[in-house]
């Protein structure tokens, strides 16, 4: 069967100046640490320029759910905006994969739709195999799910499209992360920074595998890394560390959870999921789950791999943790 494209719909725009602005904003959507907004506003003015052209809504979707999932943007900034974006993608022309990617994102993120995700990620396979968004769906969607087989296989095609982007290194690590095959998870995440030794989400990613280990120390360095890279003063940086050195691993951990609620209390953005990871450390589950709760009913984008996130486990007996993954639809 033909696929539907809409009236005045374009696949390529006869402006090229608008092909420019798409190619430009796909630069700032891929590369690890460019502003994520910057790749907003070039598919913006793409739009503006051509309204008919349909991939340019398709990639606006993903980048704003990207702002999200960076965490930019809080998800109620940017979430209606990101379905609108898709559903305007595949409206206009449904033989293009970015649309049914956005689509697939968007059932799974805002709307708890394993099986209306599923279909769309699939299309967009089918109509280009080559697009790497498509797998990074497909990866995700088994991560939530407990396909850590899937995802694999969704990554590893993504490593042999792309081999020298960072994050297709890094996502190589993340299904073996969450199926507890801690030490694989490492070697990738090692071999992201041998590629670009400060990239810092690989540090924040080492630090999540010495934490499951108990390697308390080497948690704080690699923690600490991923501040250092991202911005926080030197002066700071030893200061926690003196922190931790005096105080240990327990209270370094609370003393992060108090920051995060004193900024929250300022009116600043902060992940409810912090939150509840903070208050799920220290064992503190009542509230570690009142959190959790307002990241599901937020589609706190993280939250949907609560289910499979190894520092969950010793709540999944709780009648509450087993309540959110229901109204996630992750089990019935």
């Amino acid at each position: 069967m033909k696929p539907l494209r809409a009236s005045g719909a374009k696949t390529h725009s006869d402006i090229p100046e608008v092909y420019q602005l798409y190619l430009a904003g796909r630069h700032y959507f891929d590369a690890e640490k460019a502003p994520t907004r910057q790749a907003v506003q070039n598919f913006e003015l793409a739009i503006q320029r051509d309204p008919g052209f349909a991939p340019a809504y398709g990639m606006l979707a993903l980048s704003y759910w990207l702002l999200s999932q960076r965490g930019v943007a809080p998800p109620r900034e940017v979430r209606e905006k990101m379905r609108e974006a898709a559903r305007k993608a595949v409206e206009l022309d449904d033989s293009r994969a970015e649309g049914h990617v956005a689509m697939a994102l968007a059932r799974m993120w805002l709307d708890y739709d394993w099986a209306g995700s599923e279909a769309e990620y699939r299309r967009a396979l089918e109509l280009n195999p080559s697009e790497p968004l498509a797998y990074v769906a497909w990866g995700m969607h088994g991560i939530a799910n407990g396909r850590f087989d899937e995802t694999e296989r969704a990554y590893r095609k993504k490593l042999e499209i792309d081999p020298r982007s960072l994050m297709s290194i890094e996502g190589m690590g993340y299904p073996y992360f969450y199926a507890h095959r801690f030490d694989e998870a490492l070697a990738w995440y090692r071999k992201a920074l041998e590629v670009d030794a400060n990239f810092a989400q690989a540090y924040t990613d080492i630090s999540l595998v010495y934490a499951q280990k108990g390697m308390y120390r080497e948690t704080v360095q690699a923690t600490l890394k991923a501040a250092a890279l991202s911005g926080t003063s030197p002066e700071q940086i030893a200061q926690r560390m003196e922190f931790f050195e005096k105080n240990g691993y327990v209270a370094y951990r609370r003393s992060l959870l108090e920051a995060l609620l004193e900024r929250q209390r300022q009116g600043q953005n902060v992940s409810p999921l912090a939150l509840a990871a903070g208050y799920n450390f220290l064992g503190e589950t009542g509230k570690a789950l009142d959190w959790l709760e307002k990241a599901v009913d937020e589609h706190t984008f993280q939250v949907l791999f609560v289910k499979t996130q190894p520092a969950w486990e010793k709540a999944h007996s709780e009648p509450r943790f087993r309540a959110v993954l229901r109204k996630m639809r992750l089990e019935r």
